[in-house]
């Protein structure tokens, strides 16, 4: 559990590295449902070693892969250079399933200015209560699909279709209930002080996030990391692993669908060091750097690293 607060900051961190080779991956869930409004749902298991189910094709081509996410639009890197491109390999067939268009400096610029112009809207204007509607809206979509989801997850790090669906998927819409129940009521943003009852002590957003997060449990460590962000008023800048953006583009495009005002969220891709996540750790717009990983270039400005 991550609280984006300027005096609180406290964090229970739950991650494990799990990927197969050479397990082939099921084919996606076909449902359909009756005159009775009883569904049943079958695997595709028709397909043959090392091709991609047409169903789950078209859930790739559904994403922007060629496009990033800043200030509620869907929009090109400001360089169309195809040598900076990312192959993404399913690890279970060895074979390219997407080619990701990476971010630019100046585009991680653009971001950071989004995010920036959006704080005070989202954080003082916008509700705590709007805020938690927002991710509700979120929660059912990421619920409504979660079969796409499981797919891309299981296809883009290569783990069994199975534990895809129940643990992958499974935690990333449990993080998100758990963190709306945290932030019920009154959310903890105010609490009186002991040695003064006429005190009150406020917490306020910490202001602009940059959240970078790891292959091996997508979607847990995005909401482990977006949700509550958003939830206390902070705006985000999300880069995922190089190795596991399809998830995070879905993320994304659920993100847009449940209508997040615009600048509150935006996702950049690319590399780590010396490349989009070492820009974002040292960019001076950035007010705390969320990661799993040991920072070696963070912004002077920046004293918040999680």
């Amino acid at each position: 559990m991550i609280f984006y607060f300027k005096s609180v900051y406290f964090a229970v961190l739950f991650f494990a590295s799990v990927a197969t080779q050479g397990q082939r991956v099921v084919g996606a869930k076909h449902c359909t449902t009756d005159s009775d409004n009883d569904t049943t749902c079958t695997n595709n298991d028709n397909i043959p070693p090392g091709q991609i189910d047409p169903i789950v094709r078209q859930y790739i081509m559904a994403l922007n892969t060629d496009k990033h996410f800043i200030n509620g639009t869907w929009i090109r890197p400001s360089s169309d250079d195809e040598s900076t491109k990312i192959s993404l390999v399913d690890p279970s067939t060895g074979k390219e399933i997407a080619s990701i268009a990476t971010s630019t400096k100046k585009d991680i610029d653009v971001a950071v200015e989004a995010a920036r112009e959006a704080l005070e809207n989202w954080s003082i204007e916008t509700s705590l209560e709007e805020r938690r509607k927002l991710v509700s809206r979120l929660l059912h979509l990421y619920n409504e699909h979660d079969e796409r989801m499981a797919q891309l997850i299981s296809h883009e790090m290569g783990c069994p279709i199975e534990y895809s669906r129940d643990a992958q998927v499974g935690s990333g819409s449990f993080v998100i209930r758990q963190f709306l129940q945290e932030t019920g009521e009154d959310g903890g943003f105010e609490e009186s002080y002991e040695l003064d009852e006429d005190t009150t002590i406020i917490h306020e957003a910490i202001g602009v996030v940059a959240s970078i997060t790891p292959w091996n449990w997508p979607m847990n460590q995005i909401a482990n990391k977006v949700i509550p962000a958003l939830l206390v008023g902070c705006t985000v800048i999300l880069k995922p692993s190089e190795q596991t953006p399809l998830s995070a583009m879905l993320f994304s495009q659920m993100i847009d669908t449940a209508g997040f005002p615009r600048g509150t969220f935006q996702l950049v891709n690319g590399y780590g060091k010396d490349h989009v996540g070492e820009w974002l750790a040292s960019h001076p717009g950035i007010d705390m750097v969320s990661l799993l990983i040991v920072a070696s270039t963070v912004a002077p400005n920046c004293e918040n690293i999680s």
